[in-house]
């Protein structure tokens, strides 16, 4: 079994400051790809990890106005 079950099999953690755990949700969150944020975090994506500017997925779904992807997100959230 991956390390990381929320990657599509094949699929491989990208390299670089920023490009790790964040980049795998922060996509789906910003583009608005529900279906794909669920998916995510049903498989253990972290809700709450921050790229190397301090984005969280959360952040990034409200400034591009999607509030689908923002509710499910704040739903997920550590509290």
């Amino acid at each position: 079994m991956s390390r990381y079950p929320w990657l599509d099999e094949g699929e491989n953690i990208p390299e670089g400051p920023g490009r790790d755990l964040m980049s795998e949700l922060a996509r789906p969150a910003s583009q608005c790809s529900l279906g794909k944020v669920v998916e995510l975090l049903d498989n253990g994506a972290p809700v709450d990890v921050r790229d190397q500017d301090g984005n969280t997925p959360l952040m990034l779904a409200a400034w591009h106005g999607h509030a689908q992807a923002a509710r499910e997100l704040m739903r997920r959230a550590p509290t």
